[in-house]
């Protein structure tokens, strides 16, 4: 091997980015606990303009009285 090639081999580089994946996996499995316990708002609703009928759908965790307002994030199909 030449001086300037690396020596780190694809199975070295695997096996830690399995553990990063598992030790993410497990610092979030609370949060996903947390989360799957709370229970979900939803609302349906249409918008016109003109002619023009657009179908909103609205989805959220329902919230809680001592809870900070969660970001919001709009998804646009079409």
């Amino acid at each position: 091997m030449a001086e300037n090639e690396s020596t780190t081999t694809r199975r070295s580089v695997m096996q830690a980015a399995g553990l990063g994946l598992g030790a993410m996996l497990a610092a979030t499995s609370g949060a996903v606990a947390a989360a799957a316990s709370t229970e979900v708002a939803a609302a349906d609703y249409w918008a016109n303009k003109g002619e023009v009928k657009l179908f909103l759908y609205r989805k959220r965790v329902a919230p809680q009285a001592a809870a900070p307002p969660q970001p919001v994030l709009f998804l646009v199909h079409g």
